[in-house]
Formats: structure tokens, C-alpha cells, sequence
């Protein structure tokens, strides 16, 4: 069931906030709010667009965390440890002692941030701009019982298919930290272009009973997939950089940390329940 939600209210345990930016967001004060790893990361990013997507998501992380802290956006600590070699570029964590979970994810013009209370989460938004050879990633991507029947699919649809499974495995794989050092091809998902569900995880059957995936509202030629390690029935809803950048603003006018404003330009503010995987699946 969809319904228009009000997004200018808190963060309450069982909700998901997913807030979306495109690249044209970015301002040059944005920077200053990186921390001095992540204006490391930039120097070394040589494309304008690569820079950009990384201003814009570490500003999207900062204004986020502020609107439910009430910390200045700039003063908001992120780490982002690696779990496999402890470097920098691991899943972004906010040290404030909020238990706040967070998951970035962009590709192409937009960029998404989804958050939760004590919800281990992961969104993954990708485009086919007809750069990446989709079937030639096939193998990587698909698990054998995925597989049977694709070969047979017109190549559109085979894009499509790879696209879609893609977008739901990095999802789930965010979700549960393991990032893109598990195989994909190691777990599958059913109706990964319709309503998905985890079916199976190689090692670890238990997922396929407690992973939700969703298939978020996407802009045009954009899949996004939200994946949620927790019990049915979360909300989800959508908001807007424009409202965030606001309340940031707002807050680092008033120079201490104080309550800032809750307003929130809400794009498709959505409501719907995450559906439940069957049981007995492995």
C-alpha cells in the first residue's frame, strides 16, 4: 500500500529515510565539510564527475546525521575503516553514539542515502547508460539457478536481468558489510525486476529468512534496490538534498549545537511493508 507520509518528523526505530541528490547539488561550500581523509580521497580523484559524486555524498552523510543528531553538519565524525584491510573507503559509519546505520550508494547524475536506527541496511542505485557490457558480467552476477533461460532472453532483457540482479546482491551485500569481496554469484534472488527476495546465501541460509529487498522508486533509466536485515513492516520514506541543505544551513548559522529545523522537501515520499521472505528457503 502507498500513501503520501510527512517527512519532517524524527527517525523512529522500524523507518527508513532514503535521501536522494543529483551531482547538480554540489556547491563548492560543500567541501568544507569533508574531513581531512576524505579531502585526501578527493585529490586523487581526477574526473569532475567522480569529484562531484563524492562531494555530494559526503555532504549528503554530514546533513543527514545532523538532522537526527543535532550536531553541526560539519562537526559530525565519519569513519569509514575498511572491515577487509582496515583502510579508508569502507562502508561510512557515523561516530556519534546515536546507533545511526547508513548506506551510500550513486551512479551516474544521482546519489542516495539511506538511514536507520540499530537496522543494519544497504541501498544500491545503478544506471545502464549502455557503458558497461551488462551481459558480459553475467557469470559473475547470476547463480546457477539463476542462469538457466538467460541465454534465451532478447539482449535488452538480458541487460535488464543483469542490471536488476546486480542492484539487489550489492544491496543485500552492503546490508550485511560483506561488500563486493562476496561472490555474487553466491546467492540468489527472486524477482529481481518485480517485488525481489533473497532465496539463498551460500554458507549462510539463515539470510534468505531475515534479508528484506525492495525495489525503491527510481528516476528514469535508475534501479535502486533497498536490502534490510531485520523484521517486516519497515517504512520507507523519500526525501529530497533541497530540505537537508536547508536545515544544515540553518544550523550552521546558529553556531552551537542546538535544535535545527525539521523541514524536509519530500520528492515521493513513499509508505510500504518490506515483504517477507518464505520459510524454508536456503
Amino acid at each position: 500500500m502507498r500513501a503520501v507520509v510527512d517527512m519532517s518528523g524524527e527517525l523512529p526505530k522500524g523507518t527508513v529515510h532514503v535521501w536522494w541528490a543529483t551531482v547538480g547539488d554540489v556547491r563548492p561550500h560543500h567541501r568544507h565539510l569533508l574531513g581531512e581523509q576524505e579531502r585526501e580521497r578527493l585529490a586523487q580523484l581526477r574526473r569532475d564527475g567522480d569529484a562531484a559524486r563524492f562531494v555530494m555524498g559526503c555532504a549528503l552523510i554530514r546533513l543527514a546525521v545532523s538532522r537526527y543528531t543535532d550536531i553541526a553538519p560539519r562537526d559530525v565524525p565519519v569513519v569509514r575503516e575498511c572491515d577487509g584491510c582496515g583502510g579508508p573507503h569502507g562502508k561510512p559509519r557515523a561516530a556519534v553514539g546515536e546507533s545511526l546505520e547508513l548506506s551510500l550508494s550513486h551512479s551516474g547524475e544521482h546519489i542516495a542515502l539511506a538511514v536507520a536506527r540499530e537496522t543494519p541496511l544497504g541501498i544500491d542505485v545503478e544506471s545502464d547508460d549502455g557503458t558497461i557490457d551488462l551481459p558480459g558480467l553475467a557469470p559473475r552476477v547470476l547463480s546457477p539457478m539463476e542462469a538457466p533461460g538467460y541465454a534465451e532472453l532478447a539482449e535488452s532483457a538480458r541487460r535488464r536481468r543483469v542490471l536488476s540482479v546486480w542492484t539487489c546482491k550489492e544491496a543485500a551485500l552492503k546490508a550485511t558489510g560483506d561488500g563486493l569481496r562476496f561472490p555474487m554469484n553466491r546467492l540468489g534472488v527472486e524477482d529481481p525486476e518485480g517485488t525481489p527476495r533473497l532465496t539463498h546465501w551460500e554458507g549462510r541460509p539463515w539470510l534468505a529468512e531475515e534479508m528484506r529487498l525492495a525495489r525503491l522508486d527510481a528516476p528514469a533509466g535508475y534501479a535502486a534496490v533497498l536490502a534490510v536485515l531485520g523484521p517486516p513492516g519497515f517504512a520507507v520514506l523519500h526525501g529530497e538534498f533541497a530540505g537537508l541543505s536547508r536545515a544544515g544551513a540553518a544550523h550552521e548559522r546558529a553556531a552551537r549545537p542546538a535544535a535545527t529545523s525539521r523541514a524536509a522537501s519530500v520528492r515521493s515520499a513513499t509508505l510500504f511493508t518490506l515483504p517477507t521472505p518464505a520459510r524454508g528457503s536456503a
